[in-house]
């Protein structure tokens, strides 16, 4: 068996339409080429995306936080790998600092001051006058772990425990948030502006590039529209003789 010592990504995504981790895909594949390992997890119905080199696949929950949680923990590996959203985009290859003592790494809020819908996507009477700061500080778009069948394992443990409005939604950060506070200094916190930069609009990426920014991420249903446009951006930035 030839060693694996490339940087590994992995992301999950479920359903028919993988026209938004495809472009994740082609973004990491334009920056790291071959020098990146890449992993689809995913349940037993979604087509395979190509340029991934390895697909997980299992029987999921149906409850999407569950799921995700649960194919996160089905990736047995002891070789630093990045978690991602799916619908982010990679900008530049960059390399992680040495884990040494941390668990993982993680992206905590640069936002203090946002309150949370409690309406949304349902009623949670836990989020009524209650800012994601304080509930929710830790992102779940990138997490970087060495270990992440026995981190995520913990993860899913964590959210089973919670009511099943959780399970459907917010599991995922309201369980890295408690296993966070346990200890925190098993976690090395990097910096959102560089590893997951929040795009709501059309943006020039040559910018962000130039300021280090290596992975964006899109939030919310009207940023996403964008993901299409700023992949060609990128591809344009990269390989100009392509159309």
């Amino acid at each position: 068996m030839i060693k694996n010592t490339k940087l590994q990504f992995a992301f999950f995504w479920v359903g028919q339409n993988i026209s938004i981790p495809s472009l994740l895909v082609k973004s990491i594949r334009i920056s790291f080429k071959n020098e990146a390992f890449i992993y689809q997890l995913t349940d037993n119905q979604t087509p395979y995306i190509e340029g991934v080199d390895k697909t997980i696949r299992g029987a999921l929950p149906k409850d999407i936080m569950l799921a995700r949680l649960k194919a996160y923990s089905n990736l047995k590996t002891d070789k630093p790998t990045c978690f991602l959203d799916a619908d982010s985009l990679v900008l530049q290859k960059f390399s992680l600092p040495d884990f040494n003592q941390y668990r993982a790494f993680i992206i905590k809020r640069l936002d203090q001051t946002s309150l949370i819908n409690h309406n949304f996507p349902e009623f949670y009477p836990e989020f009524i006058n209650q800012k994601f700061f304080d509930l929710m500080p830790i992102f779940f778009g990138f997490i970087a772990t060495s270990n992440g069948g026995v981190f995520f394992k913990k993860l899913l443990a964590n959210a089973k425990k919670m009511p099943a409005r959780f399970h459907r939604w917010y599991g995922d950060q309201m369980s890295l948030a408690e296993e966070w506070r346990k200890k925190e200094s098993d976690f090395l916190v990097l910096s959102q502006n560089e590893y997951l930069f929040i795009v709501k609009e059309n943006i020039d990426l040559s910018l962000l590039i130039n300021q280090n920014t290596k992975i964006i991420t899109f939030k919310g249903s009207e940023a996403k529209s964008h993901i299409l446009e700023s992949y060609l951006q990128l591809k344009d930035i990269y390989l100009p003789q392509i159309k």
